[in-house]
């Protein structure tokens, strides 16, 4: 992600947590639809998707690569179909929130559940970035 220093440690445990599989894919599949249009650089939205602090381990790398394509697709499609809406929404922001944005989004969007003290903790222009995605994407799914 550029310019941030905000890592995401992420676990998963294959095939038992499929959603956050897709989740993951979603959220990557957004920032590159949004990042594929014709924007000035300044204003694009990060193109490498995520800062792990350790490697990605799965006992089932093909299911791993089926479940994040799965997700993939549809972030791709959707952050391309709306990529001017939602780059306005985080061109006021720091970079270091944006992929978060879209990860929480893609959490949501997957159903992903959360827990109480976690939800509370969240940056509030995380939470508001993530509202303003949900509704640019209620809009374009009419």
């Amino acid at each position: 992600m550029g310019g941030g220093d905000m890592k995401k440690e992420i676990r998963f445990l294959l095939p038992e947590h499929t959603a956050q599989v897709q989740a993951l894919g979603f959220a990557c599949g957004l920032t590159a639809g949004m990042a594929m249009p014709h924007y000035p650089p300044d204003t694009l939205p990060p193109i490498a998707p995520i800062q792990a602090l350790s490697p990605i381990a799965t006992n089932d790398p093909a299911l791993f690569r089926r479940l994040f394509r799965e997700g993939h697709e549809p972030g791709l499609f959707f952050g391309r179909q709306a990529s001017q809406e939602l780059a306005h929404v985080l061109a006021p922001l720091p970079e270091g929130l944006w992929f978060p944005i879209c990860m929480y989004f893609a959490e949501e969007h997957m159903q992903i559940p959360k827990e109480e003290k976690q939800t509370a903790l969240i940056d509030l222009r995380i939470q508001q970035g993530v509202k303003a995605f949900h509704t640019i994407y209620h809009k374009h799914l009419a």
